[in-house]
């Protein structure tokens, strides 16, 4: 229940604005963004929650929404700081 309620607002928000990013030629920020999400918050914070605090599987799916929310946080933000538009007149 609490993912399919968080994958309602989030997921949209965390996939959809990378890829407008990526249309509009803003490869690099989505891409590192991607990179650095994944390897801290689905990999090490799964590993926190799901070993080390015993969560299990629980705990890999609180990780993978740390990271939807990191990621809506990154992109949206760089939507309406408006820094990608500089990467379409290059």
């Amino acid at each position: 229940m609490i993912h399919n309620g968080c994958a309602i607002v989030l997921w949209p928000v965390s996939f959809v604005f990378p890829n407008m990013l990526r249309a509009c030629n803003d490869v690099k920020y989505p891409m590192r963004i991607a990179i650095f999400s994944m390897v801290v918050f689905r990999i090490g914070f799964s590993y926190i929650l799901g070993v080390r605090f015993g969560m299990g599987a629980l705990g890999v799916w609180y990780a993978m929404l740390l990271d939807w929310v990191f990621r809506s946080i990154c992109f949206v933000g760089r939507y309406l700081h408006g820094d990608w538009k500089r990467a379409i007149s290059r």
